[in-house]
């Protein structure tokens, strides 16, 4: 189970529901190459995309990921629109975590077993 802040699997810098201006420009590539960028089962294929330089742009990412997330179902196991508020690791022994979020004016915790933290950690801009 995902949750994801925003209302689809996106990129921070093609967001246009985002309110702030973001650091993102248009024609901002990345510092991995193609090779780094996909899976060993599922890899970034440049040949997709009109672009076939070896540093794919913030499109081609988004792309990607999209494509990857429909590709094994993981859209429907996220939930959208929720926004993590609280990570406690409650059972050191069993290694269990209480994640709590807030979502269309609901809040709740639920205990995992695990958990992975993807925050996009520029998507706030120093000043």
């Amino acid at each position: 189970m995902g949750l994801q802040s925003s209302s689809r699997v996106r990129s921070i810098g093609l967001d246009p529901d985002r309110e702030i201006v973001h650091s993102i420009y248009y024609s901002l590539r990345t510092n991995l190459p193609v090779q780094l960028m996909g899976f060993s089962d599922y890899p970034f294929a440049i040949t997709k995309y009109d672009d076939s330089r070896i540093f794919p742009g913030h499109k081609e990412v988004l792309e990607f990921l999209n494509e990857f997330a429909r590709e094994f179902g993981l859209v429907e196991l996220i939930r959208f629109k929720n926004e993590v508020v609280r990570v406690e690791r409650v059972d050191l022994r069993n290694d269990r975590w209480v994640v709590g979020s807030r979502g269309n004016e609901v809040s709740s915790n639920e205990v995992f077993d695990a958990i992975v933290v993807c925050n996009g950690h520029y998507h706030i801009l120093c000043n």
